[in-house]
């Protein structure tokens, strides 16, 4: 049970290490939308309110960026129908799921906050209007890894094609040395038998043989 417990612990460090920058950007963008919103409006929300809406605008960024845009722009072809599709059904899931949990949390619990909460056209016009926000910043998102993840594809083949030349060339400076070497070694005994032939008969006999 440690051993699992310490793996398991490991793990959700690794993984939040991993994604540090999100952590980073939200912890800045929540603080940053808390307070200038909160100043404009001169006076602060319940902190429930917060959590409430901050969970379902951040969920709906991912989702739009990692399912909905590489799903409905996986076929170029299908593309044209596909996207609007999933973006519809992506909003009318937003607006669905902030209305159950509104009319769930206002009705069980005061966490979002103490006043009856009036859901109406202006509720479901504010809930399309911040999640049209949070999709912009979703499709920003998704290009931005797209481009990344492409340019180091390219990196990667650029390295790999580099690679490739190295090899080559290497592989024909080998045939080369292969193919010199023997005529250089056959050209130094021919010189070395002319030289000796006179001299050392025996040594010229041996040298034909070599060469042989």
């Amino acid at each position: 049970m440690p051993n699992n417990s310490n793996s398991k612990n490991l793990f959700l460090w690794n993984w939040f290490v991993s994604k540090k920058y999100h952590f980073i950007f939200w912890a800045v963008f929540l603080l940053y939308e808390i307070i200038s919103v909160g100043m404009y409006a001169g006076q602060f929300g319940e902190p429930g309110r917060y959590i409430f809406h901050y969970i379902i605008n951040i969920g709906i960024f991912y989702c739009h960026a990692l399912l909905v845009l590489k799903c409905g722009l996986e076929n170029p072809k299908s593309a044209i129908w596909k996207l609007p599709l999933f973006l519809i059904l992506e909003i009318g899931i937003f607006l669905g799921v902030m209305y159950c949990a509104y009319h769930f949390l206002n009705r069980y619990t005061h966490i979002i906050t103490n006043k009856d909460i009036v859901i109406n056209v202006n509720f479901f016009l504010g809930g399309l209007i911040r999640a049209l926000y949070f999709v912009v910043f979703g499709t920003a998102y998704y290009f931005l890894i797209t481009f990344l993840k492409e340019r180091k594809k390219t990196e990667s083949l650029e390295q790999q094609k580099l690679h490739n030349i190295i090899q080559l060339s290497k592989s024909e400076n080998a045939f080369l040395r292969a193919q010199i070497q023997p005529h250089l070694l056959f050209n130094t005994l021919d010189f070395i038998y002319l030289n000796a032939k006179d001299n050392s008969p025996v040594a010229a006999e041996t040298i034909v043989a070599l060469s042989d």
